[in-house]
């Protein structure tokens, strides 16, 4: 979830428990939210709304779940999955998560026309600064002028 979601999450959780804030209170979670500290805002207002026992409404489970992902693996994940089975929220699926080892490596792909690729196998970042880069150039340069 990014930043954008994260505050419109916080807003609507904040529209849920209006009615459960004092002016001042609310006043202070609107703060919150604008100085950009939604993190806490949404922690404080799932824990206010589940310690008054409102059930989350159901378009506002799948935001709040994507949210609670962001805490996978995470020493919060229990706790937040248990504060939103409070909240009357039913677990969703989980992400899967890509184990290290499956991940395609990241690397630089070889971006260079065919012809060139078979005239000269090996990039020449592998040769910077040698006599082959200079070779290379001059023949890219010969194949030009002919």
């Amino acid at each position: 979830m990014n930043r954008a979601d994260e505050n419109v999450l916080a807003w609507s959780l904040l529209d849920e428990a209006t009615d459960l804030l004092t002016r001042t209170a609310r006043a202070a979670v609107c703060v919150m939210i604008g100085a950009g500290d939604e993190v806490d805002a949404i922690h404080g207002l799932l824990r206010l709304l589940a310690d008054h026992g409102v059930e989350l409404p159901t378009q506002h489970r799948a935001l709040v779940w994507d949210w609670v992902w962001g805490y996978f693996g995470s020493d919060d994940e229990d706790a937040l999955a248990a504060l939103l089975t409070r909240l009357g929220v039913p677990e969703m699926r989980r992400p899967v998560v890509i184990a290290p080892s499956v991940v395609p490596p990241s690397g630089i792909y070889d971006r260079r026309p065919k012809r060139v690729h078979d005239k000269y196998p090996v990039s020449k970042r592998a040769f910077s600064g040698s006599k082959q880069v200079k070779s290379f150039h001059d023949d890219m340069r010969n194949e030009r002028v002919s």
